[in-house]
Formats: C-alpha cells, structure tokens, sequence
C-alpha cells in the first residue's frame, strides 16, 4: 500500500515536508501531479518515497505532426511565464503594467501563476455583473493574465475566447469529455462551472484574465475543478501557455504572408 499526494506540484515539497510526520511512517509516501527535472529532487528531500512523472518523460512520437508554430520556424511574439509564486487574485491585478511591474517582463507577455480568487464587487470589470453585486470567490484558481497591443476590446474579446477555446480542447485531450461545454467565454462541466474570464483594455494595451477553478471552495454559483477533474494544473498551465503564444505567433505570420485585394 502507499498513500499518493497530489498534485505535489500545487500544494509544494514544503508543505509536503511538515505534513509528512503525521502520516504513518510505514507507508511509502508518492508525490505526483506536476512533477519534473526541476522540480522533483526538492520532492525527495522533502522526504517522499516515490515520486511519479508522467508527461514531463512524453516526447512525440516519431512522424507526428510538429506543434503550430514550430511547423512553419514561426518565432513567438510574446513572452510567457508560469510563476510559481502563489498570488491571490483580487481584480486590481487586471491592469496595464501589473505584469511587468510583479514579473520585469515587458510588452506583449502572458503569465500564469495558481491562488485564491476573491473578486469584491467593486472590483469587478463587467458592469452587468456589477450592477447584480456578484462577486468571484474560489479557494484556488489557475490564473491566467495577458497584457497585448493593441487596445483594442473587439480584439481583445476574440483573444479572450480563443483562450478559453484552447483551455477547452487541452482538457478534453486529458480526458475531461463528458459534460464539457463551452458557452462563450466559460466552460462548464455538466451544470458546474469550472472558468471565470474577463477581457478589457487600457489605454494602451489589452488585458485578458482567465481563472480554472482548482479547488472552488465558498464559489456563489455550482462549481467544479481541476482537482475533482483529476487535472494537474502545472500541466495545464504549460500547456494554455504555449498553445496561446502559437496561435499568437502564427496569427502574426498570417497576416504578414498575404496581399491585400481590390
């Protein structure tokens, strides 16, 4: 018998290190979820038994197709960051700068990072919502924010679902099919929901935040996540980070390749 901890990579090897003492010390400990070269040592000498690694050993198979953007040599036209850095959500961090300001990562960038979410009403950017006095609670989110020229909200919104699209097939590709639906810019699982998102501008960039629900504890409407769904949210996060900075890239290589028409 063993006991697994997971997702290792979300709760992290300190947390992991003071909760091993009160657990029987006859039973193998194995870490997962999250797990890799970088990070796996600080597991071990956390004291786990076993560590298990899963995606991080894939490569693609031989003759399978390359991903969108390498296909073509198309360089990236923004940076991405998955931070390790928990950070508590709260709607002020919609706003130009706050990335380069929190991260010394400027212009067109996009940044993942996990923590609660708590959303207060006044904070709060869609005026429908506001006007209703909802607010975003969740005990733990992935959060997604991407600051882009121009600003441009009929862009911005376009980019905004094309986020949420991307998050939809990634789940679908680690088995979340049943019940998975995408109504605009959420996703639902069954009657559950699992996305919050939000696009907007400044007065010289567009913002996008995209939240996945985690753990979606004290959430005011029926929720579920990534936990419960039995996704890692590193995983996720490395995945929505590339695949968004492709189509970014690819989208600027289109509109370089063409003419224009009479």
């Amino acid at each position: 018998d063993m006991v697994r901890i997971y997702p290792a990579h979300h709760l992290g090897p300190a947390y992991i290190a003071h909760l091993l003492p009160h657990l029987p010390q006859q039973v193998p400990i194995v870490a997962g979820g999250g797990i890799n070269t970088s990070n796996a040592g600080n597991f071990l000498k956390a004291g786990v038994s076993v560590i298990a690694v899963g995606r991080a050993l894939i490569r693609p198979r031989p003759g399978a197709a390359p991903d969108r953007g390498r296909r073509a040599g198309i360089k990236p036209v923004m940076q991405s960051l998955l931070s390790e850095e928990a950070i508590t959500y709260d709607g002020t961090q919609l706003r130009s700068g706050w990335i380069e300001q929190r991260f010394g990562i400027s212009g067109d960038a996009v940044v993942a990072f996990l923590g609660p979410c708590k959303v207060l009403t006044e904070h709060l950017v869609d005026r429908e919502d506001q006007r209703a006095g909802a607010t975003i609670i969740a005990a733990q989110m992935l959060h997604l924010i991407a600051e882009q020229e121009p600003p441009d909200i009929s862009v911005a919104v376009l980019r905004q679902r094309l986020l949420v699209a991307l998050t939809a097939e990634l789940l679908h590709q680690r088995g979340v099919g049943e019940g998975l639906r995408r109504y605009g810019d959420d996703i639902f699982i069954a009657e559950r929901k699992l996305t919050v998102s939000i696009a907007t501008t400044s007065p010289t960039t567009g913002l996008i935040h995209l939240g996945t629900n985690v753990d979606p504890t004290g959430a005011p409407v029926p929720a579920i996540g990534l936990v419960e769904l039995g996704v890692d949210s590193a995983d996720l996060a490395t995945a929505l980070l590339d695949a968004y900075v492709e189509e970014m890239a690819g989208a600027a290589h289109a509109q370089g390749k063409v003419r224009t028409v009479p």
